[in-house]
């Protein structure tokens, strides 16, 4: 992208003024942007997916005159999974920082420096819901008085979403204490954003709000910057309505830096460097030898500061956002992929079937849709009807919640459509999905084996399909079950099967609580208890016959799965199978309810072990 050089533009106003800070502000805001630079690179080094993901390369500039602009233990501020410079700069150090982006959960409050209250909300995923969230906390702040402002950072793919235009009209609406930040880089997720957005400029597409102050500013240019964040807090301090600043920035891939007096401002394909840019401006009110001497100086500190951090992490054995076994979605989704097509509601990042699609360079079958479920469910039924194999995937449970409603209401769906619900960031069982109200079949495989077997057969019966995709249901030793292709027509894709014969009870479980269930079963083995493992592949329809025929052997049934205890599937089966094998039952069935938090084998061995000596 080529170099803006107009000024910062208010929405249908004169220009602002320009601002000037002193030598030590530029001199802070340089060492906080080039400790920004070289930690990435240092990541990168170890782990080149996060690093493409959190790395705020090219974004310094907006980011430092944001931190500038905060008020500790006052404000409050979401901010955007690339903020890097902003967190270092708010009094994060390089080793949490660090840590944060290597780790695995999706959400993480940094406290203000000095431990001043209220925090910072660091999102490691987009996730739409949260600029709701944000608008809400600014509701507060007005309703309790004061001059607190709430800061919503994102990248441009936020405005694709219903949520960002929801709250912003709230916002807007009620003259909220709200500062709306987004880093364009004209992409999101790997794509561009006329292939996101129906217009390309998020300052026009907001036109239309009627008490906000809007400014687009050069996101490489720390001063404009600076003076965009500082009229946009007057706007919020003043309770006048919420303010909305689109910074134009490049996202730069080479984050290799050493510093010395001159740096080139954009990079040979023409992109904005903001470091080179503030060394700029510190080149003109310094005398060159000075400037090279504290320059020396902070080359050989802040390696030493990046060194120390990087040592003292441990590196972490999952990193959200890294793709699973290479070319595993493409083959399971469809192995002729360019003939599906598929439909998220959101730029869908670190999903590992996107990531395959992109590599496989088939972005061009991937659809986006407002983040509305009636919408979704729309574009399902039309694009089937018109004879297209159809994926739609959702990751986010309200917004399945209203999917499956608005499908049950539709009634008969003909044609080749799977409605894919991976649970990998929702942190939920698939107790959450109110798929009973829809009566399609709905598959919940453990493996590979059975995930393929399921699709196949949904593929060559054309039948619509709810595929319950777990986070562990990629691991690379499957990967050559792929091999064993065959074009026989598959009659019974819902079979369980016998994973482990035993004598002396039957164990049923299914999905992501199958692994964690036959490890235990092993432990009880070597115990002296032997358990027959049912492994069920699926939530309608169940292999009840298997069950059966294992119950009349061993004469007791547990059901061990991720499920609720009261009202959820396990109920509904146990009733059923309690009608069926009550004539040769020595017990009742019971269940025992796992989550992610308890779905250890030695754990689920004793709880096992405590039910047998009850009976």
């Amino acid at each position: 992208m080529t170099s803006i050089d107009r000024p910062v533009r208010r929405g249908g106003k004169k220009p602002l003024p320009e601002v000037r800070d002193d030598v030590s502000s530029l001199q802070r805001a340089l060492r906080t942007a080039a400790l920004s630079r070289k930690l990435a690179a240092a990541l990168q080094a170890s782990d080149a997916t996060a690093a493409a993901r959190f790395a705020a390369a090219g974004h310094e500039a907006i980011q430092l005159a944001l931190a500038v602009q905060l008020r500790p233990g006052v404000d409050r501020a979401f901010l955007y999974h690339r903020d890097q410079a902003a967190l270092l700069q708010l009094g994060v150090s390089a080793e949490a920082w660090l840590q944060a982006v290597r780790g695995s959960d999706a959400q993480l409050a940094f406290a203000w420096p000095e431990g001043r209250p209220h925090g910072l909300i660091w999102q490691r995923a987009p996730q739409p819901d949260w600029v709701r969230d944000g608008v809400a906390a600014a509701a507060a702040l007005k309703a309790a008085g004061g001059e607190a402002v709430v800061v919503l950072s994102a990248g441009d793919g936020l405005a694709a979403t219903g949520a960002f235009h929801e709250a912003l009209t709230w916002a807007a609406r009620e003259r909220l204490p709200a500062v709306f930040l987004i880093q364009d880089n004209h992409a999101s997720a790997g794509l561009s954003s006329r292939q996101v957005l129906a217009n390309s400029s998020i300052f026009d597409l907001t036109a239309g709000y009627r008490n906000l102050e809007r400014f687009r500013v050069d996101g490489s240019e720390f001063q404009q910057c600076r003076l965009a964040l500082e009229a946009a807090y007057r706007q919020a301090v003043r309770r006048k309505g919420p303010a909305l600043i689109v910074a134009d920035v490049d996202t730069l891939a080479d984050l290799q830096l050493t510093l010395q007096p001159t740096l080139p401002e954009t990079t040979p394909s023409g992109q904005r460097d903001p470091v080179a840019r503030l060394l700029e401006e510190l080149r003109e009110r310094m005398d060159e030898p000075e400037l090279t001497d504290w320059l020396a100086g902070l080359e050989t500190e802040l390696n030493s500061e990046v060194e120390k951090a990087a040592s003292a992490v441990v590196r972490t054995s999952v990193v959200v956002g890294s793709p699973a076994p290479a070319d595993i979605h493409h083959i399971l989704y469809n192995e002729q992929a360019a003939d599906t097509l598929f439909l998220w509601p959101h730029p869908p990042a670190g999903d590992p079937l996107f990531e395959t699609l992109r590599r496989h360079d088939l972005a061009a079958r991937i659809r986006y849709l407002p983040h509305s479920g009636e919408m979704l469910v729309a574009a399902m039924m039309a694009f089937s009807a018109a004879g297209q194999r159809v994926v739609a995937s959702c990751d986010d449970p309200a917004l399945a919640r209203r999917m499956l409603q608005a499908l049950s209401q539709k009634g008969e769906v003909a044609g080749e459509v799977i409605l894919r619900l991976p649970t990998v960031r929702m942190a939920v069982t698939s107790e959450t999905m109110p798929w009973q109200m829809l009566n399609w079949p709905v598959g919940y495989p453990a493996d590979l084996e059975e995930a393929r077997r399921l699709l196949r057969w949904q593929e060559q019966g054309g039948q619509p399909l709810v595929f319950l995709e777990h986070p562990h249901l990629h691991p690379a030793p499957l990967a050559a079950s792929f091999a064993k292709t065959t074009d026989d027509k598959i009659v019974q894709p819902w079979g369980g099967h016998l994973a482990r014969s035993g004598e002396e009870m039957t164990l049923v479980t299914v999905g992501n609580a199958a692994g964690a269930v036959q490890a235990a079963a092993n432990q009880l083995a070597s115990d002296g208890v032997e358990a027959e493992v049912i492994q069920l592949c699926a939530l309608r329809p169940y292999d009840r016959d298997l069950i059966k025929i294992s119950v009349s052997k061993t004469n007791r049934l547990l059901l061990v799965l991720e499920a609720w205890l009261d009202a959820g599937f396990g109920a509904a089966m146990a009733a059923e199978l309690f009608q069926q094998c009550f004539y040769v039952l020595d017990a009742p069935i019971a269940r025992l309810p796992l989550s992610s938090a308890n779905m250890q084998p030695e754990a689920i061995a004793e709880d096992i072990a405590k039910w047998m000596r009850q009976q």
